[in-house]
């Protein structure tokens, strides 16, 4: 990583307390942490398998402000990964996200940036080791210009630029979307919606650029037990020196509070994406691929919640499937399970525990993966600054042709607040 990542957390801190100490709307909490982590399976091999230390010493920063004229939402992570045997080198890692809308003319015009940091792994084939790890820098800016032609309807003329860079691999681009939105108000809690997007694609390295265009007509509606929102369209994309790829789109929402401790929520999409696109799933720990193209995906997630005193349960399903368009041997679909408990031990005690079931087919290439990950944490609150975390996890994955692995993980976490208090 470069030398900036380094630098950036502490000048972000610095800032961010100068900052709080001039604007009173805002609020700045500082972190400093270390995590000391032991694996069973460094390498995540099926033979051989290595036990070691990963020590893991770093800073968090949030900076907020919601004010008529400005939000301003930061949330920074910096960790120093220190390995304890001599098979990764040590490594940095920052993550996290900024997002800066400034309301330049009330109900009018709006201006915006914002940088998101996520690791993703290479190739999702692959197990997630450091050599199958790189940090996704996406940044965008844009404008948007804001128009009420009648009482409850709003015309919106948009302009975002995006630029997404891999630090591995070759999936850099640079994008100027233009949309034009139209929102019809129905009611005060029903909104009809129609969308056109056109975007100018210029992939870095040796891929052609592309064009990419989609036009959709929504639903909203929000009442106090029911969230819905249902969009449907059509999208192209077209590679420049190649032949067009287009078809029906649609992704949809559904949040039903069935009663004051039980909720349903229901999501499910299907269109043309890229790795850049930020239209797909956004799933940034399974890239798929290690070059830009375009496929097509289709999502479905159901999740139901149930709160029975002090305890959270939560049991969803989900189903993936990417089929690409260029040539690329990457068609993949993903189904599997997960199930979540939370509760409140104590006062100042929290313990959280999850379990997921997934199979990975990856058709083209043969492969066909079993995976098992469940973990748990708990969560001692000591004073007013000091967080003391401990858990582990378990990792497994069963594979036909690519790496298998079996892996333990235990960790201990202390966090300390150093500056404002923690949300």
């Amino acid at each position: 990583m470069p030398s900036r990542s380094r630098i950036l957390p502490t000048a972000l801190i610095v800032t961010g307390s100068c900052l709080s100490q001039t604007a009173s709307a805002l609020e700045v909490v500082a972190e400093a942490q270390y995590t000391a982590e032991y694996t069973s399976n460094t390498l995540r091999t099926e033979t051989d398998e290595i036990g070691e230390w990963i020590h893991q010493p770093g800073a968090n920063l949030s900076v907020g402000q919601d004010t008529a004229a400005l939000e301003m939402d930061v949330d920074y992570s910096y960790i120093r990964r220190i390995y304890t045997e001599d098979y990764w080198q040590d490594d940095n890692r920052l993550t996290g996200l900024a997002a800066i809308e400034w309301h330049a003319l009330t109900d009018r015009l709006d201006f915006f940036v914002n940088n998101t940091r996520t690791e993703s792994t290479e190739q999702a084939l692959e197990t997630e080791t450091q050599a199958n790890r790189q940090i996704v820098s996406t940044t965008e800016a844009g404008s948007r210009l804001r128009f009420q032609p009648r009482t409850g309807d709003e015309l919106q003329f948009e302009y975002l630029f995006r630029d997404v860079n891999a630090s591995e691999t070759q999936t850099d681009s640079q994008r100027h979307n233009g949309t034009l939105r139209y929102l019809l108000g129905l009611s005060d809690n029903r909104t009809l919606i129609a969308v056109g997007t056109y975007s100018d694609i210029e992939y870095e390295g040796p891929f052609p650029d592309a064009e990419y265009s989609m036009a959709t007509i929504g639903y909203q509606q929000e009442t106090g037990t029911l969230e819905l929102e249902i969009n449907i369209g059509y999208n192209w994309y077209e590679r420049d020196g190649r032949g067009r790829t287009s078809d029906p789109m649609y992704s949809g929402s559904l949040t039903w509070e069935a009663t004051p401790t039980s909720t349903f929520s229901l999501t499910g999409s299907r269109m043309i994406t890229d790795l850049g696109s930020g239209l797909g799933s956004g799933d940034s720990a399974s890239e798929n691929t290690n070059v830009n193209a375009a496929f097509e995906e289709t999502t479905g997630d159901l999740t139901y919640t149930q709160v029975l005193g002090a305890n959270t349960f939560t049991l969803g399903g989900f189903w993936t499937r990417q089929e690409y368009a260029e040539d690329v041997p990457l068609t993949n679909t993903r189904v599997g399970g997960r199930f979540g408990f939370q509760r409140n031990l104590t006062r100042t005690t929290r313990m959280d525990a999850y379990a997921e079931l997934s199979n990975n087919d990856f058709s083209d290439q043969g492969d066909d993966q079993d995976e098992i990950r469940a973990g748990f944490r708990v969560t001692h609150r000591i004073g007013r600054s000091l967080n003391l975390n401990w858990g582990g996890r378990y990792e497994e994955r069963d594979a036909e042709t690519t790496e298998s692995y079996e892996e333990w993980i235990g960790e201990i976490q202390i966090l300390w607040t150093f500056w404002g208090a923690r949300r």
